[in-house]
């Protein structure tokens, strides 16, 4: 519920913007966000921008320069990385309401590169380290960050932001991308995985929300480049680390051991069930050991960090399947679908059935 100052958060006042008060503030803009590009009621999504502007406008005035407490001391994990990703619907904020103070807070946090200990940017301009020798490895919130980088650039037009994510992204395909386009072998963290990924280990591992970040990031690049590599990468991660995902038979996770975060004591009560699995193990391992962020609600109800962007995964595979852009239509993934859509004020509608597996073959009717 929104406080009549604009707050929304689960931290009571004399505990805010530490832990993970900020990335949860980020959750509450991006959720209604995506919200608000689909909704259709438009006196609910003016509702919607005033709340989300008064709840933004409570975290920038406490929380920047100019006496204020720095970003870089609202979180006592990875360098802030987490409290950074708010930078995406900062921007998006931005781009709704052009209030200067919004841009102003998303240059403060692009200025600060990221991370309490290490500018990311500058490091990945360089190009001199891959990110699992940066100093905080946190695979999905380091791809949260530069993918409000990408809503940064689009702004301001500085290419050199442009250029740091793309060589973000290249770094990680060629260092930390897993045979089943996920990445974190060793746990949430970047750890070269590309080599890594063959080593036993009993530990979490190939996080879903690494999975669905990855695959965020390499979209926003094909709709900004259009180029194909991206399209591939996120075809290897919808087929095998999103699909395999996808949980139908342990939603329970029953023998899983799991940790309430708000207690920090093992939890032995009723699990709710979990519709995607947090974790895509390799060698010789098995799904259902760990459920990513798993927290009790006060309703008694349980739920998972995982569990919940693993649905934006599963959009993400379809929409990336045909896009469009301005030469036509672009085939990326081969599935049963039909796509309508108008081209130069013409109406187009591509049919394709997909049977490789039974003939080897794929057929397009346009």
């Amino acid at each position: 519920m929104q406080e009549q100052d604009g707050r929304i958060s689960s931290y009571p006042k004399d505990k805010e913007f530490d832990g993970w008060d900020m990335w949860c503030r980020k959750y509450v803009l991006l959720g209604n966000l995506y919200f608000y590009e689909v909704c259709k009621d438009e006196t609910l999504k003016v509702e919607i921008l005033k709340a989300l502007s008064a709840h933004l406008d409570y975290i920038v005035a406490r929380i920047g320069n100019d006496g204020k407490k720095s970003i870089f001391e609202t979180s006592r994990f990875y360098g802030c990385l987490n409290s950074c990703s708010i930078l995406e619907p900062v921007v998006k904020m931005y781009k709704l309401t052009k209030k200067q103070s919004y841009f102003d807070f998303a240059k403060y946090i692009v200025d600060g590169g990221f991370c309490s200990d290490m500018n990311l940017i500058e490091e990945c301009l360089q190009k001199e380290k891959y990110p699992y020798q940066f100093v905080h490895t946190k695979a999905y919130e380091m791809m949260s960050c530069f993918q409000g980088l990408l809503e940064y650039y689009q702004v301001t037009g500085e290419e050199k932001y442009f250029i740091a994510v793309k060589n973000f992204a290249d770094m990680v395909n060629e260092s930390d991308i897993t045979l089943i386009g996920c990445a974190g072998c060793l746990g949430e963290l970047f750890d070269n995985s590309a080599n890594t990924q063959t080593k036993y280990y009993e530990g979490e591992m190939q996080e879903t929300c690494v999975t669905v970040t990855w695959m965020n990031l390499c979209y926003k690049l094909l709709q900004m480049t259009d180029e194909v590599k991206y399209a591939d990468w996120i075809e290897r991660s919808a087929l095998n680390a999103m699909g395999g995902a996808v949980n139908t038979e342990n939603q329970k996770a029953s023998r899983a051991h799991v940790v309430d975060g708000a207690t920090g004591k093992v939890y032995t009560g009723e699990r709710d069930n979990l519709p995607f699995d947090s974790y895509s193990p390799l060698y010789n391992n098995r799904r259902g050991k760990g459920i990513g962020g798993f927290n009790v609600m006060e309703v008694g109800k349980s739920y998972g960090c995982c569990a919940c962007i693993g649905s934006a995964g599963v959009a993400l595979s379809g929409l990336f399947g045909v896009m469009q852009n301005k030469n036509g239509l672009c085939v990326n993934l081969y599935q049963d679908v039909v796509t309508k859509t108008q081209i130069n004020e013409n109406a187009v509608t591509l049919t394709m059935k997909d049977c490789l597996m039974q003939e080897g073959r794929v057929y397009i009717d346009l």
